[in-house]
C-alpha cells in the first residue's frame, strides 16, 4: 500500500535512535514522510504548525521536561485521529496497558526496538489511520 502521502513524527532525545527508526520505516514500499523532534516541546511546535501526522512515535523518557506519555496526550487532544506509539525500556507492561485502556496511546514498543516487529506496528498504525480518514 502506498504511504508516501502520509507523515510520521518521531520524538526522541537520541538522534541515533531517530536515524535507526527512520531507516526501518524507509524499508516500506512508498515510505511515508518522516519528521523528527529531539524534545517534547519541539514536537508540540511541530504538531501545532504542521498538517496532521498519521503516526507520532515518542520515547517515554525524553530527559528534561515532559514525558512521552504527556506528549502523546497532547497529540491526542490536537490530532485525535493520529496513531500514537510509545517507546520505553523501563515501564512495566501493566502501566503500558493502562495507558492504552485510557486511550493515551494506541501501541507501544519496548527498547531495544526489534526491526521486524516495529515495522509491523508502523504498518498496522498507518492502515488504522487511513481507515479513520
Amino acid at each position: 500500500m502506498p504511504w508516501k502521502n502520509l507523515s510520521i513524527l518521531i520524538v526522541d532525545d537520541e538522534p541515533e535512535l531517530i536515524s535507526l527508526l527512520s531507516a526501518i520505516i524507509n524499508e516500506l514500499s512508498s515510505p511515508p514522510i518522516i519528521t523528527f523532534a529531539l524534545t517534547g516541546e519541539e514536537g508540540k511546535k511541530i504538531i501545532l504548525n504542521s498538517k496532521e501526522f498519521a503516526i507520532v512515535i515518542s520515547n517515554f523518557n525524553m530527559g528534561k521536561g515532559m514525558t512521552g506519555a504527556d506528549f502523546l496526550r497532547f497529540v491526542k487532544s490536537n490530532n485525535p485521529r493520529t496513531s500514537r506509539i510509545l517507546m520505553t525500556s523501563g515501564l512495566g507492561k501493566d502501566s503500558l496497558l493502562e495507558m492504552m485502556t485510557k486511550d493515551f496511546i494506541d501501541d507501544y514498543t519496548i527498547k531495544p526496538v526489534m526491526a521486524e516487529h516495529f515495522l509491523g506496528q508502523v504498518e498496522k498504525s498507518l492502515r488504522a489511520y487511513k481507515n479513520k480518514t
